[in-house]
């Protein structure tokens, strides 16, 4: 699949909230190494933070997580009735990497159930995001309403890389250095004048 980028399938995800939404179940998942994904971004490095946001046409969290499994993609076992969603569990989904899914697994998956599957991806600052909608029946792909369930679900998130915050705190470290740079070799200058 041609959507995914070229480290994706090297990648691994954490499972960090759980959702019923549209008689479905969406998972977000990003990168185990999120951390410096931000910070190689912040060093301009062009590196993203993936995000993937998963719908599954199950009504339950135990359905949706069983379909996975039977069709190969296995996430972490905590999310299979649904997370807390709390800033604490989070932390324990975080801490917890040997329970990560694999991006190659993800991209089998999708391959594999590709006539019953959509993704699209869209890059926001240093995010990519990924929306993966699956109908494990067969049927509709209800995918219209992701964007706007992603806007109010991810929007602190959002609204921080739509920002740009990092661009203007890398900025403002680059002018302060380059200032104490240039006044540094203005004195030095300066000195080498008197003698």
């Amino acid at each position: 699949m041609s959507t995914f980028n070229w480290m994706f399938d090297k990648d691994r995800f954490t499972v960090y909230k759980t959702w019923r939404h549209d008689s479905s179940v969406v998972y977000r998942l990003t990168t185990w190494t999120n951390a410096t994904a931000f910070f190689g971004n912040l060093l301009r490095l062009g590196v993203k933070t993936n995000i993937i946001f998963l719908k599954v046409q199950k009504p339950g969290f135990v359905s949706a997580y069983d379909a996975l499994k039977r069709a190969g993609l296995e996430l972490d076992p905590a999310a299979r009735n649904g997370l807390s969603n709390t800033v604490g569990s989070m932390a324990v989904q975080k801490a917890a990497f040997w329970q990560t899914t694999s991006g190659n697994d993800i991209m089998r998956f999708c391959r594999r159930n590709a006539k019953n599957l959509e993704v699209g991806v869209q890059e926001v600052g240093h995010m990519r995001i990924f929306t993966i909608v699956w109908a494990p029946e067969g049927g509709k792909i209800r995918r219209d309403d992701m964007d706007a369930f992603i806007e109010e679900h991810f929007r602190f998130q959002l609204t921080h890389a739509r920002a740009g915050i990092e661009g203007r705190v890398v900025d403002s470290i680059v002018w302060v250095a380059k200032t104490a740079l240039l006044a540094d070799a203005a004195a030095h200058h300066g000195n080498h004048d008197r003698t």
